[in-house]
């Protein structure tokens, strides 16, 4: 459908002879050519699409100009509210004890026992019983060496238990004790060597499966139980 504008009897005089709109001052040149089409007799004009071409009683006219800026438009309604959002992750608990000092992370329970995760990464466990001062005794405290002496790298064997468990050199697992983290990799067979175990390092010759290396990882801390477990800030 073609869109038209009609103009004064002398303004189409103009617009016939110089092939030209008049636009108001103020107005700014814009990056779209706007194409007409004027009959030079009545004045009347339309617009044209690009390539379409006037007839021989009207007048080519074109400009690039616009108006200016309108004003500000009416708020509009207030939309929908949104779709609530996916429920966020649990929030940290530190665990300390009874003197206020942090020993590590909580992690979950192992049966009726607190996991914490120490700063090392290993995981510890605690009876919660007021009376013990040490830690709960849950993977076997030893590890191996595929050397003789207790040299190079000490493995841990994984079982049923939590991968990141603590190997406690202790029994009991007193304050003060090693303990040693497993890292991920790949498990390894081998014949050992030796062996570290609370009475300490001694030559075996034992085959060794499941075995994965494990480092380092502090000792057991003392602790005053119970443990409390205040969420982190």
């Amino acid at each position: 459908m073609v869109a038209r504008r009609f103009v004064s009897a002398g303004l189409a005089g103009i617009v016939a002879t110089a092939g030209i709109i008049v636009m108001p001052a103020g107005t700014a040149a814009a990056k779209t050519t706007y194409k007409a089409c004027a009959n030079k007799k009545t004045g009347e004009m339309r617009l044209v699409l690009k390539g379409k071409k006037c007839k021989k009683n009207e007048k080519k006219l074109k400009w690039n100009v616009k108006g200016k800026t309108g004003g500000q438009g009416a708020t509009g309604p207030q939309g929908l509210p949104g779709a609530n959002g996916a429920i966020g992750p649990a929030g940290a608990f530190d665990a300390v004890d009874q003197t206020g000092k942090r020993i590590g992370t909580l992690v979950g329970m192992l049966s009726a026992y607190p996991m914490v995760r120490l700063d090392s990464g290993a995981l510890l466990l605690w009876s919660n019983n007021p009376a013990d001062p040490n830690a709960l005794a849950v993977a076997v405290p030893q590890v191996f060496y595929r050397g003789a002496g207790c040299a190079g790298d000490a493995y841990g064997v994984h079982s049923a238990l939590p991968f990141d468990l603590g190997i406690v050199i202790g029994s009991p697992p007193a304050p003060g004790s090693a303990v040693y983290h497993m890292q991920p990799g790949t498990p390894q067979s081998f014949t050992a060597l030796s062996t570290l175990t609370p009475t300490g390092c001694q030559a075996i010759s034992t085959p060794v499966t499941n075995a994965f290396v494990a480092v380092p990882a502090g000792t057991v801390p003392a602790v005053v139980q119970p443990l409390r477990f205040i969420p982190k800030n």
